[in-house]
């Protein structure tokens, strides 16, 4: 964003900026998160981030980030890992049964459930669509990991 157009924001009294997904992610879903700490390449890189983040605030607005800490990308590190996806994400065994749905499309609700890609014995939970695994929040390590994130950005300004 240029400067012209930032000082054209500051005149029309804005106060603050949401700018949506900018976190990396796959080409599949703008929502599948692969890295919580890293700018999508599309939107440039860490250091043009930073930089718009500093010179929005030197305007005095402020910058909200758009974050979704309910799932990641299929092709998320920690999904990728069976030592961490199986702590890292609500799995099961394929041989339970579950009748939740999933909300990737209203009027077509699937199983919310899907096989591991490369483990047929586990499903893992996906509200959305099948690359978009959900975060087991009853694990403290996914706690940490996501407030680390969180404090990365706050860190930015």
């Amino acid at each position: 964003i240029s400067n012209e157009y930032i000082s054209h924001l500051e005149s029309l009294g804005v106060k603050s900026v949401i700018i949506s997904q900018v976190l990396e992610f796959d080409d599949s879903s703008a929502k599948g998160v692969v890295n919580f700490e890293k700018v999508h390449v599309e939107y440039g890189d860490q250091r043009t981030f930073t930089d718009l983040v500093s010179r929005l605030k030197e305007k005095g607005i402020k910058v909200m980030l758009q974050f979704i800490p309910n799932q990641t990308s299929i092709q998320h590190d920690w999904f990728r890992n069976p030592a961490v996806r199986d702590n890292y994400y609500v799995t099961m065994d394929a041989s339970q049964d579950s009748s939740w749905s999933s909300l990737s499309t209203p009027n077509d609700a699937g199983s919310a459930w899907s096989e591991v890609p490369v483990n047929e014995d586990i499903l893992f939970l996906h509200q959305f669509t099948t690359g978009e695994p959900d975060l087991n929040y009853r694990n403290s390590d996914v706690i940490r990991e996501i407030n680390g994130a969180l404090e990365f950005w706050y860190s930015l300004g």
